[in-house]
């Protein structure tokens, strides 16, 4: 639905219609819109790492990661339209940006793990931010 008609076409109701279930049955599986958008990119997630399994921990960062991002952007391919009309639809929708704000820091992680690279960096966390002011003489 929000490929071909957009995000603002995908009601609930419309949802439940198109995947052949009553609206309490789509309750059950998802208390929201949002919690759609959340397993839709968790889905894209899972993908993403299953296309990832073959790639070589004796390459270097770069490329890991590089293989990762391909892979990421392979498991997207499908739904292009959808996750346009969905990333268009955050823009009026803060139920929807929360949603993709919370599943885009997961989906880093995973990819990150994926790659073979911390999800954390020690280093950055433990060094106190640099303001505009502390490099002026």
């Amino acid at each position: 639905i929000a490929g071909d008609e957009g995000w603002k076409a995908a009601t609930l109701d419309r949802i439940a219609a198109e995947a052949e279930l009553t609206l309490d049955a789509l309750q059950a599986m998802f208390v929201s819109r949002s919690a759609i958008v959340s397993a839709f990119v968790a889905d894209i997630d899972h993908d993403m790492l299953a296309r990832a399994g073959d790639i070589d921990a004796g390459d270097s960062e770069r490329d890991r990661l590089f293989g990762v991002l391909m892979a990421r952007l392979d498991a997207m391919r499908p739904y292009k339209q959808a996750i346009k009309s969905i990333a268009s639809g955050a823009a009026t929708d803060p139920a929807t940006a929360c949603a993709l704000l919370r599943s885009s820091r997961r989906s880093l992680s995973w990819m990150l793990a994926a790659a073979g690279l911390p999800t954390c960096r020690p280093d950055i966390l433990s060094s106190p931010p640099s303001s505009p002011t502390s490099a002026m003489p």
